[in-house]
């Protein structure tokens, strides 16, 4: 299974990191492993590793004693994969995942299953009521409801599961928080040669119809995730150059328009497929951050005026506001 965080520590710390994992998938707290020279923040950030690399060992906050051979830890713990509910829930959707037959294909199946299946525990953040089990794996498979590191702990267990490279990212996001930014939670991805940023919270938020999946998060550059999030620890992101923008869902459905002559050609092109059979008349689309608002509108209202011209027909349209990362959606009717 890839170990990200593991592989940024030295061998010393490695050989630790280890021993917390052995024991751990053993159910014990009990860890009998070398500290000498290890100091308190070092194995902190050892044991931030393991849980970070490892979503399957279900705990967030942690306390420890230790000497120089022993750590006994203190913390509600569930190894997810030895508890029979959980293993046979996570055997069924792996199942389902081994059905696709690319990576993109894989990530998206969980992405979509994660957002039909886990809702967002809006409840801890408006009250302000911490619930340990929200912000692990167990949450999302136990309750169908959790907040972002939840959330993200389970996509990456899922990418993890299916054979892909998944990151857990903390840092802090401004889209949905109130007054400041708040702490927030995703992964990064690494398919066919890049890495992306998943951001499967932030979908299930703005997903407020269940048979609508949202992607305005779905495979994101460095560039597009820093619009509106932080990293909290960037020092050890700079290898995971996040710049393609080759898989973004938008890109692959030729929906990402990053000229604005694109804009009219597919808008144009949609809607005298439209205006012949009205099958869809939804146009969902993702501009470059440099395509402003009214260059979007007047591009669309352009094609829109030549189809009427086309066919003798009125055409009207609805559009809601912009959404996050430069994403629009026109609704047509005739």
């Amino acid at each position: 299974m890839f170990q990200y965080y593991y592989t940024l520590l030295n061998s010393k710390d490695r050989q630790v990191y280890d021993d917390i994992c052995r024991a751990f998938q053993n159910e014990s707290l009990v860890v009998h492993t070398s500290l000498q020279g290890i100091t308190k923040e070092k194995l902190s950030e050892i044991v931030n590793a393991v849980r970070d690399d490892h979503p399957e060992f279900a705990f967030c906050h942690w306390s420890v004693t230790y000497s120089d051979s022993k750590l006994e830890f203190k913390m509600p713990f569930v190894n997810v994969y030895k508890m029979r509910k959980y293993r046979s829930q996570l055997e069924t959707i792996q199942r389902q995942i081994s059905t696709q037959n690319t990576e993109y294909g894989k990530e998206k199946f969980i992405h979509d299953y994660i957002v039909q299946h886990v809702d967002f525990d809006h409840d801890e953040i408006t009250n302000n009521s911490f619930s340990i089990v929200n912000h692990t794996v167990e949450g999302a498979l136990k309750q169908g409801k959790s907040v972002c590191e939840g959330i993200a702990r389970l996509t990456q267990l899922l990418l993890l599961s299916a054979g892909l490279k998944a990151i857990y990212v903390s840092g802090t996001s401004r889209s949905f928080a109130e007054d400041e930014p708040g702490g927030h939670a995703w992964v990064i991805v690494y398919l066919d040669g890049g890495y992306y940023h998943l951001d499967v919270s932030h979908d299930i938020c703005l997903t407020s119809d269940k048979s609508h999946i949202r992607y305005n998060y779905f495979n994101l550059t460095d560039d597009e995730i820093l619009h509106d999030h932080d990293f909290e620890h960037p020092e050890k992101l700079y290898g995971l150059a996040c710049r393609s923008v080759k898989h973004n869902y938008f890109n692959m459905y030729d929906r990402y328009f990053m000229q604005t002559f694109e804009i009219y050609i597919k808008t144009l092109s949609f809607l005298r497929t439209f205006i012949l059979n009205q099958s869809q008349n939804t146009l969902v689309f993702k501009v470059s951050s440099n395509i402003t608002e009214n260059i979007v509108m007047e591009n669309v209202k352009k094609a829109m005026n030549v189809v009427v011209g086309e066919s003798g027909k009125k055409l009207e349209c609805s559009v809601s506001e912009v959404e996050l990362q430069n994403v629009y959606t026109f609704v047509f009717n005739t």
